[in-house]
Order: structure tokens, then sequence, then C-alpha cells
């Protein structure tokens, strides 16, 4: 299904009824403050209408009153007239400047107008007055996120989480914004601090925890809390969406209909699931369908331009690259300064933008006002325009600045030792000891390498084969053969747990991942290849299932592939992608993780490069075909032809005849590439 980029968000800023200060505005006239407090009475009670009426007398004796003022604004804001509610408030700011609970308010309702620069000067005013102020501290933060600044926003949230230990709110934000910035061993520390602190917690909970799991790539574990959430109340539809959402990605196509269908029946947004029911008729290679789907999305979506990018995404994956072009041009009629679909139409082929456009993005680039997000999506935007007008200087520049606004930090040490407890622990000699254990099975068909290497071109072109079935990154080994109750998560964080597993637990997980690659073979194809690049990372688990599965390991120039990543803004965790010298480390790592893996592993591995597929297609296609065990097509030399969906970086590019472009791609921006190249100069 379509995976939004930011799916998640922290809470709704925190209503505060503290006054600081003197706890109140300053007394001014007594019969003002005596119809303050009745007022407030009322209100509590529920009279908001006598409440009304009382508050515009006494403002007509006294305009200038700051409680007055101030719950004038909280009853316009909650009839809806968010200007006067504004103005009352901004006014009862002006007239007692050191209310804390004042400008609480007000920095609430900037954040709803989306002056979050506003919004933040507001909260950091209270904060100043009384740093004890939880609420100040998390709204802070939200803004803060909101805008962009994740770093600030994790301390913000820190601050209220250290006021407050037992603040679960705070926890689940310090989560949330800690899987924004890719940082899984916090966000996971914070949610089990949330399970200490509720011991039974409700649906909503549940689901804002598997949306956390969610964020972090543990779709398995999340799927067990939506699961729970619909336990404990199946009334949810937001949950049946998300756990349809899900399911989708592993494959389980019938279970995820079914979750749209109730998510349907309980009046989920029409929209959203029209675009989800296109989505998993894509995974399901019913192109025409999604297609269909799509075009009715559209339609649904209104005016929703969140809603109108996600389907210009998925009409680029099916290929349907003039849809996506119209989607993104209504996105901008109705928000013409939507800079997210500005920057789309830059990588759409054939499609360039004007000087008065590329100039405003330029403008957009440099200015710390606008959202971080959307100067992420600039720079790599402007970066392609420059790149393809070979202006690569420029190009440079920009796609340097939407790596160094990503922000992501690497653990190289942590990475390290990860790779020599599979040295130390998956050996030939383990490997050995259980070659009768798993699945003699041959139907799945590993497609390995470095993300930008080719894994997508070898797919295309073995999956051209009638007797292959592509089914694109499909999931991590792991993923795949988790079975109930199983530690799929530890599996693929802690690959000595693999010597733990028994024959029968091996076979159960071998059932497993065939269980769900089986239904994917809708026409008999003997193969389904995955093409998840990642997959490198677990050959020892692949290898214990399937010790007779082909592999097909794709390697490519380190120069060409390494700046490709760097040219790449990937949606997923890639914290290793965003700076050219941990590039440089990261792909040696990988290169003696892979030669590992080829001493140890039993399996059939052919190992094929970028260039010499490139070189000679008929010959590296036959080879290809030998390893594999399938008779040789001609179609796999058109393998451009296929009308099937395409996730992955290259959308425009697998969907194009063979040529050399791709081959020292990296020469035109040398000077700029020193760190990457030191980097491939010392061993790791």
């Amino acid at each position: 299904m379509a995976r939004q980029r930011k799916s998640r968000k922290p809470a709704p800023p925190q209503r505060s009824a503290a006054r600081t200060k003197a706890g109140r505005a300053p007394a001014t006239d007594s019969a003002a403050d005596r119809a303050a407090m009745a007022a407030v009475d009322m209100l509590n009670r529920g009279d908001t209408q006598s409440a009304t009426q009382l508050i515009e007398q006494a403002l007509h004796a006294h305009p200038a009153h700051p409680d007055l003022l101030h719950l004038a604004g909280q009853l316009a804001l909650m009839r809806g007239d968010q200007a006067l509610g504004r103005s009352f408030v901004e006014r009862a700011v002006r007239a007692a400047p050191d209310t804390a609970l004042f400008r609480m308010t007000l920095g609430n309702v900037y954040v709803v107008d989306d002056r979050l620069d506003d919004a933040i000067d507001q909260f950091r005013r209270v904060i100043h007055v009384n740093a004890r102020l939880v609420d100040a501290h998390t709204n802070l933060g939200i803004a803060l996120a909101r805008k962009g600044r994740l770093v600030d926003a994790r301390r913000a949230f820190e601050n209220a989480a250290r006021l407050d230990p037992r603040n679960v709110q705070a926890q689940l934000n310090l989560a949330i914004c800690a899987v924004e910035l890719r940082d899984s061993a916090d966000a996971e520390t914070a949610v089990g601090r949330v399970e200490k602190l509720v011991a039974e917690p409700d649906a909503g909970l549940l689901h804002q925890i598997g949306n956390i799991y969610r964020g972090l790539g543990r779709e398995l574990v999340a799927q067990d809390y939506y699961e729970r959430a619909l336990q404990a109340d199946p009334g949810q539809a937001a949950v049946w969406y998300a756990l349809a959402d899900v399911l989708a990605g592993s494959a389980n196509y019938a279970y995820a209909a079914r979750a749209l269908q109730e998510a349907r029946r309980l009046g989920y947004a029409a929209g959203s699931l029209r675009l989800a029911e296109a989505s998993l008729a894509s995974n399901r290679g019913a192109i025409d369908t999604c297609r269909s789907l799509l075009d009715e999305a559209v339609t649904a979506a209104g005016e929703n331009t969140t809603q109108l990018r996600r389907i210009a995404n998925l009409y680029a994956q099916i290929g349907a690259f003039d849809a996506q072009e119209r989607c993104l041009q209504r996105v901008l009629e109705l928000d013409p300064e939507n800079v997210t679909a500005f920057a789309a139409l830059t990588f759409i082929p054939g499609r360039s933008l004007s000087d008065r456009d590329i100039e405003r993005l330029r403008e957009y680039a440099d200015d710390d006002r606008v959202d971080l997000s959307d100067r992420v999506d600039i720079g790599f935007a402007l970066g392609n325009h420059f790149r393809h007008a070979k202006r690569f200087d420029d190009s440079f520049r920009y796609y340097r600045l939407g790596n160094r606004l990503k922000g992501y930090r690497f653990d190289r040490d942590a990475y390290v030792h990860w790779i020599s407890q599979i040295e130390r622990t998956l050996t030939p000699a383990f490997f050995a000891e259980r070659a009768s254990w798993g699945s003699t099975s041959t139907f799945p068909l590993l497609i390995v390498g470095m993300p930008r290497s080719g894994t997508t071109l070898i797919e295309q072109v073995l999956s051209a084969n009638s007797a292959i079935h592509g089914a694109g990154e499909y999931g991590t080994v792991p993923a795949l053969a988790a079975v109930t109750g199983a530690p799929d998560a530890d599996l693929r964080r802690d690959p000595g747990l693999a010597t733990h597993l028994d024959e029968k637990a091996v076979a159960a997980y071998a059932e497993a991942y065939l269980a769900r690659m089986r239904p994917l073979a809708q026409h008999g194809e003997r193969h389904v290849a995955n093409k998840l690049p990642h997959n490198f990372q677990h050959l020892g688990l692949f290898a214990l299932l399937f010790p007779r599965a082909p592999i097909v390991h794709i390697t490519r120039d380190p120069r060409d592939n390494l700046l490709s990543i760097y040219f790449q803004d990937f949606a997923g965790f890639h914290e290793y992608a965003y700076d050219l010298k941990v590039l440089g480390e990261y792909y040696r790592l990988y290169e003696r993780l892979m030669a590992h893996w080829l001493r140890a592993i039993p399996n059939p591995v052919y190992t094929i490069s970028y260039e010499q597929l490139v070189a000679d297609l008929p010959g590296e296609s036959r080879k290809l075909a030998a390893f594999v065990g399938v008779p040789w097509e001609e179609a796999m030399l058109r393998f451009y032809e296929q009308d099937r969906l395409v996730q992955t970086a290259s959308v425009w590019q697998v969907r194009q005849k063979l040529y050399s472009s791709s081959v020292g791609r990296w020469k035109p921006y040398e000077k700029h590439l020193k760190p990457l190249f030191d980097a491939l100069d010392r061993v790791t």
C-alpha cells in the first residue's frame, strides 16, 4: 500500500490552566474580576450561552480587562471563529504579557494557524516565566517538530519528560520524534517506558505504539499492536486502516482486504480507502484495476492536497506519468506554494520547470523559515534539475544541502559489532552442522546488493521470463519468515539468536516464508524473486531456511553506486546514506559482510556486475537464466515492456531501454568527492 512519507506527528498542543507570576492577570476592576469568575463557573457547568452573554456585557464596560479578553477569545475559538479568537487572545497578551496562560493559548492558536515561528516564540516566553510547566515544553516540542526542527523538538520533549516522568504523552512524543530522527534505540526506550507506566493500555494507546513500531520498520510488531487495539475496541476504523496497510506490505492480501472492508463499514474516509484499495491492487499486480481506483481516488480526494500527492506517487509507480503530472498540477492550483508538489514535478520524465519556478525553489531552499522537510525535498529536486541541465556544481550544491538537512546519524561502531557477531556465530561450520535442516525448495529467489546497484534492473530482466515472478522489494527475510510468537525483530537485530533455533523452528520459519510467497505465483511461475537490496544482511537466515535456493548478487562501481545513493532521498531507514565519508565506510563493511556470506553459506550465489549487464545484456541474461535454472527467453531483452508495479527509487529508469549512461556518472562530480574516495581507500 502507499506509504506516507510522514505518517506520525506528536500529539496536538496541550491546553493548560496554568497561571504563573501571580497565577492570573493582575487585578484591575473587582466587578470585571467577578464577571470573569462567574463566566468561568458557567463554562464549567456547560452553560456556554450565558457565559458568552456575560462576557460581552462585561467587556463593554471593561474593554481592556485581560481575563475577559482571554475568555472571549476562547469562546470565539470554541465557535470556530479563529480570526476573532486570535484577536481577543492577542489583546489579552498585550494587556498582561507575563500571564503564562494567555501566551500558552496564543501559542496554540498560532500552531493551528501554521504560524509556527510565532508559536515557538510564545511557548518559549511561557517557559521563561515558569520553566516547570510541562505543557509549555510539550507544546514547544510539537511546534518545533512541525517546523522540522526535530533535534530541538526532542530536547523540549525530554524536558517535559524530566519534569513529569510519569507523563505518558511526553514519552510517546519522544518516541515519535526519535522515529523521525531514525533513532530506533531511543524510540524503543521511550515506548518501553510507556508500557511500564500503563498496565492496561487502551485501544488508542495501542494504536499509537503500533504506529511507532511501524515507523521503525518493525511491521509485524506493529501488526500485533493493531490487533490488540482492535481486541480492545473493534470499532476503531483508523486502526483497521493501519492494519490493512501493514498486512498489504507483508503480502497478506486477503486479510488486508478484509481489514479495509471493516474500515469502510465503520465510516473511514472514502478518499483514503480508494487510495488504499488502489495500492492493494497494485501490489497484487492488477495494474488496470489500480489505475481505475486511482482515477476514482482523485475525485474522492476533492481538494485534499495531501491525498492528491499520495495518488500522484502511486500513479508514478505504475508508470502513469501523465496522470501523475495532472495530479500534481491540481495540487498547485489548490496550493500554489506547495513546494513538495513543485519538487515532485522535477522528477517527471520530460518535464522541466520554468526559470521562474526554479528561482522560487532556490529561494525556498536557502530560507530557514521554510519547513525543514520541504527544504529537504527542494534540495534533492534542484540537485536533480541541475544534473539534467549539466550544471554539475549547482547540482552537487543542492544535493549536499538536501543530505545535510536530513541530519541522520549512523552508528558505525554498532554496525561493526553486528557484523563481527555474524562472523563469529554464522560460520561455515554452523551451516555444515545444519545441512539437513530447512526446506529443499528453490522457489524463493533473492536479489541482493547495495541500494542503487542494479537490483531493480536484474529483477526486471529475470521477471520478463515467464518462469519467474518479480515481487519487488518484498520485505526482509526475518519479517517474511516470522511466525506467531517468534522473535522476528530480534532475529533482525541479533543474528546470534539464529544459533538457538532448533530444526522444528527452522521448518516453521521456512513454511511461513513460502506461505507468503506462493500466492504471488499466479501464473504457475517456478520462482518468486524478492529484490530488497538490504537482504544481503540476512543471507544467514535465508541460507538456514532455504540452503538450495538461488541468490543473485549484483555489484556496481562504488563511485557510481554511492553517488547514486547520495543523490536519492530515501523514505526508509538509510542512516548511512547522507554523508559521503559514511557512505564509503558503509560500502567497505558491505563488502566485508558479503565476503563472509560467500565463504559460509551453502546456497548457489551468482555475482554479476552492473557494468557487465549493461555491456552485454544478451550474454548476461542467458547466464542469469542458466543460473536460476530456467530456459532463456527473448523477452528478457525487452524487460522494459512489462506492465507492472515498480516500487523503487528508480521509477522512471526501470521503464526504459538499457543504456550505458549510468556508467561513469560520478566523473563530472569528481572534485566534490574527496571524502568518499578517502573512505573507500581505507580498508574497513
